[in-house]
């Protein structure tokens, strides 16, 4: 709903998104199962429940029969085991019952019988038909494709078990895990899911001729009509491969290491956590530190100190020992090509050395136009080459379902062109979201100015203006108790429901809207899930599936795919810029280890937590020449007493591989969706229209009924849906434990659904369930080879329109 003084959202959309789907249609998994096992169950336990209606009232008798002693006590036991053993009563319990009585049993057990043997057929041939199916989808060449990229080991066996035409039932399950992932999520990455551009309140370029292909016109209840032409699901998409940076780097560390390699070298310092330990300002060593910025040779640093280039050796040699240098040659993880920075690296190496290094980055970025025939062949000889050159093994974690860090990373693109939402579905989007989002800033900001007030304290503590980042880094800020939001919040929650339903009148009145909004620069890249067909007319539910500060990863692999000029980059660092001014923004360093290519956004200066590294558009600053002070406007934020510059620092992803510590109280306020748990069941929580949380259980550790073998049977997946119908769950679901993290498909009907989950709650301790929303059948996403899980991701910014102009700092 919009606020009643503002005739236009207070939140703003950058006008071009990212459109990330699944690779391959839903239908390859909920298609997966026959329906009969379900029918055949839902006979059986009706016939079951009838069965125990009759044996009611067949103890009724017998315990009247027994009291009275008007039946032999024969004849009474005689019963009593028939109907313990759910059997038909033989004739020497006649006595013992009246015959509609006795008639009424017999057929509620044959009947009962019949039907368990009628499930046990429907399971038998679905588990068979379930397996056959499998077996296809695994001999597809887009399912290889995902094998071969991620476990080679995989690859061969499941391909060469589904050339035969059966699985073992282990890799059944392995199989099973590989589609979910690409059926049921929305994940990037050319083996995983394609990427590609939508515009949003603007028409993309060229849009009226559009490329060939299949007009999708999708009529939302929210969003209005959605134009795309669409060529197909992932398969039909353009595929890139890129090297990844770990692997660049691991080339550039051979070069470095061979004879001649010192003259590659460009020292990089460390940054300390205690400025006891620099040198002494003014000390050769002190200008050696602060001029060791990734960029310059020892040479240069011999003619920036004005000394012989052996005495800059033993003075580099001396930081590093001290853990204040190092003495190789690192690339930038951030913004830059891998591939570029290895080959500026082997220009300067001599011709006899670069060769083979730029020949494994050649074979890297040119496997994605190997035929598909010949590229299991290209990429074992890659992954040779590779570990030949630099002595590493080319996969993380062979043979695990989600070993990322490979040699290269591939991207798809361009199934689906010129999608775009016309200006006032993006406006309806816009309003709609405006509650949520205030909710989520209000939240963030509470946070923010909590741990300020932690920081204030320990300034006056020091007696001082200022206190040094590395110190602040160091100070360790326990949660604030004056964010109130998760609490009051939940307060507003009925847990007994299936969803509860909040207004902005709702949560004005329990306090959890700042009225000072306007003074703060928020921003988020939001995930979003708009809930097609079937939906109630103007409904137009929408699901804000995740929530970030970071706008786009505009690192490679995606800024290889579209220019700057899609993007609208130029348009998006005039608007962050103007919002944040006169602070600049700074971001620590990104060094996801778990991905094979960084990435950091576009025009950040670096807050360098680790390693001093230059890229473009991206000065470093060191953290130990940073203090942290009031601003004018009264924020405990980041200066810089030799620059005279104050930085907004931007919160990052938590998987980012560095901890800022206390530092995290100076950043920008960071919006995040908070976790909302209300005992075992906590019901969907939807916010004006935006489901803030999907649907959740919690069961108890160890009470998910399933076998301890990691097998299911019939008997057990009957279990498990009768333990899941209990609680009301749906038949799709999402789950992730403990030992699991990444969501992953539950399809309460699948025979081999229900192992999947039986086999991972084994090294489990606990489970948590999510509603899958939306369900298959509202995905709007049509494509010609089927309907696609699919999510916007846009960036949504608040009081940043250039047209109204930003109040923060006024």
């Amino acid at each position: 709903m919009t606020r009643p003084d503002s005739p236009e959202p207070a939140w703003t959309v950058h006008p071009v998104g990212l459109l990330r789907s699944a690779g391959l249609p839903a239908a390859w998994l909920t298609g997966l199962t026959p329906a009969e096992p379900v029918e055949a169950d839902a006979l059986l336990t009706a016939a079951h429940e009838s069965m125990v209606a009759v044996r009611r009232r067949c103890v009724a008798e017998l315990r009247a029969a027994r009291d009275s002693g008007a039946a032999p006590q024969a004849a009474v036991k005689a019963a009593s085991r028939a109907l313990d053993r759910v059997r038909v009563l033989p004739a020497a319990a006649h006595p013992a019952l009246t015959g509609r009585t006795r008639a009424a049993w017999d057929e509620a057990v044959r009947h009962r019988d019949a039907r368990a043997r009628a499930f046990d057929a429907a399971w038998r041939d679905a588990t068979e038909a379930e397996h056959a199916a499998l077996v296809l989808r695994v001999a597809d060449p887009a399912v290889a494709e995902v094998l071969l990229m991620n476990s080679r080991g995989a690859h061969t066996a499941l391909t060469r078990e589904a050339t035969a035409g059966t699985l073992r039932p282990a890799n059944r399950r392995v199989a099973y895990r590989y589609l979910q992932r690409l059926c049921g999520k929305a994940e990037s990455g050319g083996h995983g899911g394609p990427v590609n551009l939508i515009h949003l309140g603007t028409a993309p370029p060229g849009h009226g001729g559009g490329p060939e292909g299949h007009a999708l016109v999708h009529h939302d209840p929210l969003l209005g009509r959605v134009e795309a032409t669409v060529l197909g699901d992932g398969r039909a998409a353009t595929r890139r491969t890129f090297l990844s940076h770990w692997a660049a780097q691991a080339l550039v560390d051979t070069l470095v290491g061979q004879e001649g390699g010192e003259a590659l070298l460009r020292p990089c310092r460390v940054i300390a956590d205690d400025p006891a330990e620099l040198p002494a300002p003014g000390t050769p060593a002190a200008t050696l530190l602060a001029g060791a910025d990734g960029s310059r040779s020892l040479p240069a640093l011999a003619e920036l100190l004005g000394v012989g280039l052996r005495e800059v050796r033993e003075l580099a040699a001396g930081l590093a020992e001290r853990g204040l240098l190092t003495l190789d040659r690192r690339l930038p993880g951030y913004l830059g090509d891998p591939a570029s920075g290895l080959a500026s690296v082997a220009a300067e190496a001599p011709p006899g050395k670069r060769g083979p290094v730029l020949a494994v980055a050649g074979a890297a970025e040119g496997l994605a136009t190997v035929p598909a025939s010949r590229r299991a062949e290209a990429l074992d000889a890659l992954e040779a080459a590779f570990t030949e050159r630099t002595g590493h093994p080319a996969r993380r974690g062979e043979g695990r379902f989600y070993a990322d860090r490979f040699v290269l990373s591939e991207e798809a693109y361009g199934n689906v062109r010129a999608a775009a939402v016309g200006p006032e579905g993006t406006r309806a989007l816009m309003r709609r979201l405006e509650t949520a989002l205030d909710l989520l800033a209000s939240r963030a900001v509470a946070h923010r100015l909590a741990g300020q007030k932690l920081i204030r304290r320990a300034l006056r503590r020091s007696g001082t203006d200022s206190l040094p980042a590395a110190a602040v880094r160091r100070l360790a800020l326990p949660p604030a108790a004056e964010e109130r939001m998760p609490e009051a919040f939940a307060a507003l929650l009925d847990g007994a429901g299936t969803c509860a339903e909040l207004t902005r009148a709702d949560l004005e009145g329990a306090g959890l809207l700042r009225p000072d909004l306007d003074a703060w620069p928020l921003f988020g890249a939001a995930d979003l899930m708009p809930v097609g067909d079937p939906a109630p007319p103007g409904a137009g539910e929408l699901v804000l599936s995740e929530l970030h500060h970071i706008w786009p990863p505009l690192g490679r692999p995606w800024r290889g795919l579209f220019s700057d000029e899609e993007w609208r980059l130029d348009a998006l660092r005039t608007r962050l810029a103007d919002a944040l001014a006169p602070a600049r923004p700074l971001i620590q360093q990104i060094a996801r280890d778990q991905k094979g290519t960084d990435s950091s956004p576009l025009g950040h200066h670096l807050l360098c937590l680790d390693r001093m590294e230059q890229g473009p558009g991206a000065g470093p600053v060191a953290l130990d020449e940073l203090v942290v002070r009031e601003w004018a406007d009264g924020f405990l934020g980041l200066h810089s007493p030799s620059r005279g510059e104050d930085y907004w620092l931007c919160p990052d992803y938590d998987d980012n591989g560095l901890d800022v510590g206390g530092l995290a109280q100076c950043a920008l306020p960071a919006m995040e969706l908070p976790e909302i748990r209300l005992g075992e069941h906590t019901p969907r929580i939807v916010v004006d229209g935006v489901v803030l949380q999907r649907r959740r259980w919690d069961p108890p550790p160890g009470s998910v009924p399933v076998a301890s073998t990691g097998r299911v049977t019939a008997t057990e997946w009957r279990t498990v849906r009768q333990w899941a119908g209990r609680l009301g769950m749906p038949r799709y679901l999402f789950f992730r434990t403990d030992a699991a993290p990444k969501p992953m498909w539950l399809d309460l009907a699948s025979p081999l659904s229900v192992t999947n989950l039986s086999h991972t709650l084994r090294g489990a301790r606990s489970v948590t369930f999510h509603e899958m929303l939306p369900h298959p059948d509202a995905l709007w996403l049509r494509t010609p080879g089927g309907t696609l899980v699919s999510e916007i991701r846009t960036l949504v910014l608040r009081g940043i329109d250039p047209t109204r102009g930003s109040t923060w700092n006024s």
